[in-house]
């Protein structure tokens, strides 16, 4: 144990790396680190010398194989949206961008090229969806909130359809404020924009009765006689962090040590257990307390040790006496990229502990995983890999810090390496009041590529995280990773022998028409007939056949807003008058996704919010900003069953509210008739057997001797005319939309008098003004046939950005703009480089110049830079 330390502390550790698939892929060479060539070199032989026994070998074998095929077939892909800003009001535009990137390098991805953005209110519903195309990493699109929208909270969600195969990967949602008034100005601040972090709620001098503390021991379990660390969780009832004081007791009452949670309720304390004996957490106000019980610690065990100093993780494991490190594995990986693997051996004696260098590793979430001889998880410890020298510089310089309203501003912009390189990728930057960020509780792109998409998307504010690179919010980061219990890597699913199945979702190169063949008259059986697709606008014919369950897809293409699509479904077997006679098709679009996982943050955001209100009224904007003008009634909750009308049913209800009579006898839609282009008023009435001879079934047998050489009444659109039922066989089907027959018996027919007694043929020619018939399927379903308006990729608008310098420009109106500039796609020059420029408009106030995006390395970017306008200058 002794020499082992004292090889660490002289030579300042030995890194032991494999070089992954990923790190092949991208020919990047680990290195060994020392100040002492000789003496590494004579440490390092003697690591190697060490012998793998021969079940190390296999397990380790096992796991990298499974990585190895983790990224070559099953890794994940991560989607982000940006937007120009987090508040909009009634009318405005929300400028929107798409990141698609791989899930392990955070490069592009060689899957998916469409991503699904979707708008969804309160409720859960669908108000507003984009269908975008991914070119590189991106794609860029923008959604018009109408004038009429409710006001209130909104989320907007991303994915693609191959993430639907992980259900326990979160979708990236972002909630944005829309508001029903427009601001005009805002008051002026001075000096240095400062974001405090002080969020937390302030230390209440009772103890709250709904406080809970959790506590994880760092590694799994608290071990006797072996130094612990345990992680510590207050929150209230919501989940919400509670920052507060404690102590930690012997259960005889004696004083162990003193801890405290600070921001989301996170804290440290740090022990030795021993053998025997019970602890309990103590939170004391001075007017209360409460008794918290510890984990219990096992008797015998392991422990899994780190501590990260950025530029380096200290790796430390140790084991009781009667337990062995010979033939225990510890690997890390990160993002299933694997970073470390050492082999316990007979000279450990208990106890090893191993420095990583941290230069060569991307940031992210790493997790360490101290495996037994027989393959079973011992200690499982997280830590995030963030190395000072994987950040990018990024200046964004003005000529000056305050500008006049209407007045042209100047950005340039250098974007370089840790080591003064310039950098190349996909960059956005966007303009607006610093008043519609909100300072808390958000996702950028860096705390969610890094972060919040390794944890299952379980922090409610990640941004908190990076907003510095202070030693607390480190220390703070530390201990988010220390207790939290999501894993994206489960071993014992990963290693075992469960034959992996096949991707239901495949991922989208373009546009895929997709759908089911089944039984017209029986859904459930399916049909697996030959599929014809034409798509009419562009010129596309294909044909595949169904798979036995009735499944087909055409694709992928490319176009732009919505084009018309055909499908014709052909039952080989079948002799060609009924090859198609008795086949359905569905047509499956747009991907039915369930609603996604939501962070519990309802109450933070509720104070955030408020927070946001009162700052902006303190800074100029009006109170009614903020009000949506319409009175609120909180009413009992009800529970409301309800069956929704079919087309015919909502279409019937519709007409007889339209015409004298409420329900005819027979009703029939000319397009309910296979082929009534060819045919006359009569066949359509023959076609469904209600004329027979010369029309005798227009009433009962029993008032049949009535029968006169008049026959029916014949209306056209309500009105009285001398049509024969002769003539109606020269009346063409396209001439009339529906007719209804009312019988000669039906007490309804009286209302047109003696001349309806054989009865009234009503014939209409112009379709009915029905409200609300547009929610309904707009055709008749035809066996063998489908017709579907397949939507295209979104095509986004261009922003505008008034150019006050021009004499074509009005200079006089008011320009209330918010988003002065928005640019999805930055244009960055080989040496790093680029500009742009905007005018302001009339809105004063305090205003962020926001830029971010991924380099082609995979690293995040991100920077900002504030200016006022103020109507003086």
């Amino acid at each position: 144990m002794q020499l082992v330390f004292i090889h660490i502390f002289l030579i300042e550790g030995i890194l032991v790396l494999k070089k992954s698939s990923i790190l092949k892929k991208n020919l990047r060479v680990m290195k060994l680190y020392s100040f002492k060539t000789a003496l590494l070199s004579i440490v390092f032989i003697s690591f190697l010398a060490f012998s793998f026994p021969e079940q190390g070998n296999r397990l380790l074998k096992k796991i990298e194989d499974r990585l190895e095929s983790y990224y070559d077939m099953g890794s994940p892909e991560k989607a982000f949206l940006e937007t120009d800003k987090d508040m909009y009001v009634l009318g405005d535009t929300i400028w929107f961008k798409s990141y698609v990137v791989d899930g392990i390098t955070h490069q592009i991805s060689d899957k998916s090229k469409v991503v699904y953005v979707e708008m969804v209110d309160g409720k859960n519903s669908i108000v507003s969806r984009r269908r975008i195309f991914i070119e590189g990493i991106s794609g860029i699109g923008d959604i018009n909130i109408p004038k009429d929208l409710e006001s209130g909270d909104y989320r907007i969600r991303i994915y693609t359809n191959y993430m639907r195969n992980d259900k326990d990967i979160p979708y990236f949602e972002k909630t944005v404020s829309i508001t029903s008034k427009r601001a005009s100005t805002v008051a002026l601040t001075s000096g240095t924009v400062e974001i405090s972090d002080n969020w937390q709620l302030e230390r209440a001098e009772d103890i709250k009765a709904d406080v809970n503390l959790m506590f994880f021991p760092e590694g799994g379990n608290l071990v006797t006689g072996l130094p612990g660390v345990l992680g510590i969780k207050a929150t209230d009832t919501e989940g919400v962090g509670q920052a507060l004081k404690g102590r930690i007791h012997t259960s005889d009452g004696n004083f162990v040590t003193e801890f405290e949670t600070a921001e989301f309720g996170l804290g440290v304390a740090n022990f030795v257990p021993k053998k025997n004996t019970t602890y309990y957490a103590l939170i004391d106000s001075g007017k209360s307390e409460r008794r918290f019980q510890l984990p219990m610690a096992m008797p015998n065990g392991y422990s899994l040790n780190i501590k990260n100093r950025g530029d380096n993780i200290l790796l430390q494991v140790t084991s009781t006496k009667g337990k062995t490190l010979d033939g225990a594995l510890l690997i890390g990986h990160l993002r299933g990229e694997l970073i470390f693997k050492r082999l316990g051996t007979t000279n450990d004696q208990g106890s090893y502990a191993v420095r990583i260098l941290t230069e060569e590793l991307p940031d992210g979430v790493a997790q360490f995983t101290l495996f037994s001889d027989q393959g079973e998880p011992l200690c499982e410890r997280l830590v995030f890999v963030d190395h000072p020298d994987n950040d990018a510089q990024v200046f964004l310089n003005t000529i000056k810090d305050n500008f006049g309203t209407k007045k042209k501003v100047d950005v340039d912009i250098t974007l370089l390496d840790a080591k003064d390189k310039p950098l190349q990728g996909d960059f956005s930057i966007s303009v607006f009041p610093l008043a519609h960020q909100l300072q808390t509780g958000t996702t950028d792109l860096k705390s969610w590529l890094l972060l919040n998409s390794d944890l299952g998307a379980t922090v409610s504010d990640p941004g908190f995280f990076f907003k510095d690179g202070s030693k607390r919010t480190r220390l703070l980061l530390d201990a988010l990773l220390l207790t939290h219990g999501w894993r994206r890597f489960v071993w014992k699913e990963m290693l075992g022998d469960k034959t992996p199945q096949a991707i239901a979702y495949v991922p989208e190169k373009g546009i895929m028409v997709k759908g089911t063949m089944t039984d017209f008259y029986d859904p459930s059986k399916k049909k697996g007939a030959l599929a014809k697709f034409n798509l009419l606008e562009v010129a596309v014919q294909e044909e595949q056949f169904a798979n036995e369950k009735g499944k087909f897809s055409f694709g992928p293409y490319f176009f732009n807003d919505s084009v018309t699509a055909v499908l014709q479904a052909v039952d080989t077997t079948k002799r060609s008058k009924s090859a198609q006679k008795n086949i359905a098709i569905a047509v499956e679009e747009w991907p039915n996704v369930s609603n996604v996982k939501v962070i519990k943050e309802n109450i933070l955001r509720r104070a955030l919010q408020s927070e946001v209100e009162d700052s902006l009224v303190s800074m100029g904007y009006p109170s009614s900003y903020f009000e949506n003008g319409q009175e609120v009634i909180k009413l009992n909750a009800v529970s409301v069953k309800a069956q929704k009308l079919s087309r015919a049913r909502f279409v019937e209800q519709a007409l007889s509210k339209i015409h004298p009579y409420s329900r005819p006898d027979i009703r029939v839609f000319r397009d309910s008739i296979p082929g009534w282009q060819a045919l006359s008023v009569y066949d359509l009435l023959q076609r469904k057997g209600f004329l027979t001879g010369g029309g005798a079934n227009m009433m009962t047998s029993a008032d049949s001797s009535r029968m006169t050489s008049v026959g029916p009444l014949v209306l056209v659109n309500g009105a009285s005319t001398s049509i024969t039922l002769g003539e109606l066989k020269i009346m063409r089907a396209n001439e009339v939309v529906y007719l209804d027959v009312l019988r000669g018996y039906n007490p309804e027919a009286t209302i047109f008098g003696s001349r309806a007694m054989q009865g009234v043929i009503a014939i209409y020619t112009n379709a009915p003004s029905i409200e609300g018939l547009e929610a309904y399927e707009s055709s008749v379903e035809i066996p063998g046939i489908k017709t579907a308006k397949i939507a295209g990729f979104y095509k986004a608008r261009e922003f505008y950005s008034p150019n006050y310098s021009e004499s074509t420009t009005l200079k006089t109106g008011k320009d209330y703009r918010t988003t002065l500039f928005w640019e999805p796609k930055v244009t960055i020059t080989k040496d790093g480089r680029s500009h742009i420029k905007f005018y302001t408009g009339d809105v004063t106030g305090d205003f962020i110049v926001k830029f971010q995006g991924i380099a082609n390395d995979g690293r995040v970017v991100s920077g900002s830079r504030y200016f006022t306008v103020d109507n003086s200058l």
